[in-house]
């Protein structure tokens, strides 16, 4: 999270910005004890705040709003390949000495 707010600098809105950080630091002292309740509220609470940063830079984009359905298939079948494999389809010929 504080990572994406570094990355993504004034795109985020002053308000939310803070709070998350707020968040944050909310955490990061509950942290320091060992109530694990107080722990898992801050760290919803965090949660919760970061998807809601995450809702307002996906309306700021519009990602997504512009293509299609046709489109949208297309890109989930593009990624079921790994792009790790190191397959390249060609013919060849064996040369004999």
């Amino acid at each position: 999270t504080e990572k994406s707010i570094s990355d993504l600098g004034d795109k985020v809105d002053s308000g939310l910005k803070s709070t998350v950080e707020g968040k944050i630091q909310d955490l990061r002292k509950v942290m320091e004890g060992e109530d694990v309740e107080a722990i898992k509220n801050a760290t919803k609470e965090l949660s919760e705040s970061s998807h809601k940063l995450a809702e307002q830079l996906y309306k700021q984009n519009g990602a997504g709003a512009a293509a299609g359905p046709e489109q949208q298939a297309g890109a989930s079948q593009a990624g079921a390949q790994n792009p790790n494999d190191d397959v390249v389809d060609a013919d060849y010929t064996e040369v004999k000495k």
